[in-house]
């Protein structure tokens, strides 16, 4: 909670204390459950930048001088900037935590680094997926056991950027099979964090997305299943993080519901022996849209402005596919302009009235 809901929380308990309604033991045992949520600190962002500012500065370096080291240099300084930077982060991480973190930075950025120039120095070769991989493999512990949670999305990153490479390759990175049970698992660890479970999520659908581009699926399938993946997120019968569910579900099925307005994906083969033309993928679609309007509408209802968004970027959609060719420039853009502006004010208006909440519920 944020110091001021603690605060108010804390006036309101005691004034039950007062009332008699709870013991003073009751209200001291109710506040233990929460904690307040820590903002950005002015220290630790200096220290970050410093640690990226040295990081950088150190690679420059052995970049600069690169072919002027020996190959057993080379992997001195690499490992000894790496082994001394965590050594470091752990001796201090008693006294002067916000400094620990920053050599850890220091270390995984090193580490990285590392992994690029010693593949350059004896020629391995191969995709830059493999490198990616290996630099998640090595922060992933470190993210565990030092409970970094900057690390730790640092690392999903890296799993986003090995999965992604595959899309100019053939093949699938198996390897993901194994990751993303222990990322999810891993995750408990540092509190549930719901930044860190949105980007695991994204991960996951990474890999699926991918899995279709390897099966050569159809447009339309990609569309649905995307657009099922949603529906499955939004509905997961989940006690914990159920917001962050219900955000990715909408958002993964708002995107694919959008695609699927459009009456190319709907030309396909629906099964086998059926065959959509023009017209009929336009009625198709349009079909879709309609049900889709009502169904985003029906959630926006249940105060989910997420759903709102996909609402007018539905309406803004057929706005232009149907005027952009009829209509002067001029006019088109101005009347498109007034309409985002309206729908900007609405959504402001709507999110004033809730007061900020519902976003993904």
């Amino acid at each position: 909670m944020t110091r001021e809901q603690l605060q108010f929380l804390d006036r309101e308990l005691q004034y039950q204390q007062e009332r008699g309604v709870i013991s003073e033991e009751q209200k001291l045992q109710m506040l233990t459950d929460y904690e307040t949520k820590q903002g950005l600190s002015f220290i630790r962002i200096m220290l970050t930048i410093g640690a990226l500012l040295v990081g950088l500065g150190i690679l420059s370096f052995i970049a600069s001088n690169w072919a002027e080291l020996g190959k057993a240099a080379k992997l001195s300084i690499i490992l000894a900037v790496f082994l001394g930077a965590m050594l470091a982060s752990y001796q201090i991480s008693g006294p002067y935590p916000k400094t620990s973190k920053s050599l850890l930075y220091i270390g995984v950025l090193t580490y990285g680094a590392g992994i690029f120039l010693i593949g350059q120095m004896f020629n391995f070769g191969g995709h830059f997926t493999g490198a990616f991989l290996l630099w998640a493999l090595g922060a992933f512990p470190i993210a565990a056991l030092f409970r970094d949670k900057l690390v730790y999305l640092f690392t999903c990153v890296l799993v986003i950027i090995y999965v992604s490479g595959y899309f100019a390759l053939d093949g699938y990175p198996y390897m993901i099979l194994a990751l993303i049970p222990a990322l999810y698992y891993c995750n408990r660890y540092l509190d549930h964090s719901r930044m860190i479970l949105f980007f695991i999520n994204l991960i996951t659908l990474d890999a699926v997305l991918l899995l279709t581009h390897v099966l050569d699926m159809d447009q339309f399938y990609i569309g649905l299943l995307f657009f099922g993946l949603g529906l499955a997120l939004y509905y997961l019968p989940l006690k914990m993080n159920t917001a962050v569910y219900r955000l990715q579900g909408t958002l993964v099925m708002g995107v694919a519901g959008l695609f699927l307005t459009l009456p190319e994906m709907w030309r396909g083969p629906l099964y086998p022996g059926l065959q959509l033309d023009l017209a009929a993928g336009r009625l198709a679609s349009s079909v879709f849209a309609v049900a889709l309007m009502i169904y985003l509408l029906y959630l926006t209802r249940k105060e989910n402005l997420t759903a709102l968004v996909f609402i007018c970027a539905i309406i803004f959609r057929y706005y232009v596919d149907t005027f952009i060719d009829f209509m002067p420039k001029s006019a088109f853009f101005i009347l498109g302009g007034l309409l985002l502006l309206g729908f900007g004010y609405y959504f402001e208006r709507l999110r004033r009235k809730k007061g900020g909440l519902g976003v993904g519920q």
